[in-house]
C-alpha cells in the first residue's frame, strides 16, 4: 500500500539518478573525443558533440532535432547525404568548410527498425599528422629496413630474378 508506493518512487527515483549519471559520463564523452559526431535517427539529428558543431559551424543547439538535409550545401556538401543514405557506406572524404574529413557511418539496428546511425567525421589533416608521428617514432626504434633492393649488388639474371621475386613478396602482407 502506502509503504509499497514510497519503496517503488524511491526505485524509481533511483534509477532516474542512475541514467542520469550514465547519460552526463557518455556526454563527456562523447565531447572530449578529437572526432566529430553525429547521430541520426530517420534523417534527424539527434546528438552533435562541440567538435562536429565547430566544424559545421553552427551551435549545438540549433542542430539537435534537425533533418540533417537542412544543412545541405550550407554546412554540409549535399553529395554527403547519398552517403548517409547508403546501407553500410564505406568511409568517404568530404570536403566541409574548406577543409577535409573522413567519414564513416555506422548503423544501428533495433527492433523498432527505425533508421538510426552514428556518423564519424576525422579531419584528414589529423590523420596524416598522426601517421608521420607514428613514421617518426619507427624510425626512431629503428624499425625502418637499412637496406634496399638497390644496394645488391649483382647484374646476372639470377640476381635479378632473386631481386624480382623478393620484391613482389616484400609487397604482401
Amino acid at each position: 500500500s502506502i509503504q509499497h508506493a514510497i519503496t517503488q518512487a524511491i526505485a524509481i527515483i533511483n534509477t532516474r539518478q542512475n541514467e542520469n549519471l550514465q547519460l552526463r559520463y557518455f556526454q563527456t564523452a562523447i565531447s572530449s573525443i578529437d572526432e566529430g559526431v553525429m547521430t541520426l535517427k530517420n534523417q534527424r539529428i539527434t546528438l552533435v558533440n562541440k567538435k562536429l558543431a565547430d566544424i559545421m559551424k553552427v551551435s549545438l543547439a540549433e542542430s539537435i532535432g534537425v533533418d540533417v538535409r537542412r544543412f545541405a550545401d550550407t554546412k554540409l556538401p549535399a553529395s554527403i547525404y547519398d552517403f548517409l543514405e547508403q546501407s553500410n557506406p564505406e568511409e568517404e572524404i568530404f570536403k566541409i568548410n574548406n577543409n577535409s574529413f573522413l567519414v564513416k557511418k555506422i548503423e544501428i539496428f533495433n527492433e523498432q527498425n527505425s533508421n538510426e546511425a552514428i556518423v564519424i567525421f576525422k579531419d584528414v589533416t589529423e590523420i596524416q599528422q598522426q601517421e608521420q608521428k607514428i613514421r617518426r617514432e619507427l624510425q626512431t626504434k629503428g624499425l625502418v629496413a637499412k637496406y634496399h633492393f638497390k644496394d645488391v649488388i649483382g647484374n646476372s639474371s639470377a640476381i635479378k630474378a632473386l631481386i624480382g621475386n623478393a620484391a613482389i613478396f616484400a609487397s604482401t602482407d
